[in-house]
């Protein structure tokens, strides 16, 4: 799951706030925008320190997310 793109989609809609779901009554939008980019940010310490991880490959996740970020 930390490795699945969609997974990465569906937390950058979150964070930008473009997410079909409905907050709940304990949670606000601003609460679960920050929780999705805690939950990116732990998952980019966790590919950075995964020895079998390519460079490449990390390099190329991190330009995507910027671009989705900035495009928000």
């Amino acid at each position: 799951m930390l490795t699945s793109e969609a997974f990465h989609c569906q937390l950058m809609a979150a964070v930008c706030g473009q997410d079909n779901v409905t907050t709940s009554s304990c949670s606000s939008k601003e609460h679960q925008q920050q929780l999705a980019l805690d939950i990116l940010c732990w998952i980019v310490a966790i590919q950075m320190n995964d020895i079998g991880t390519r460079y490449a490959q990390l390099v190329s996740h991190i330009e995507t997310d910027s671009i989705r970020l900035f495009t928000c």
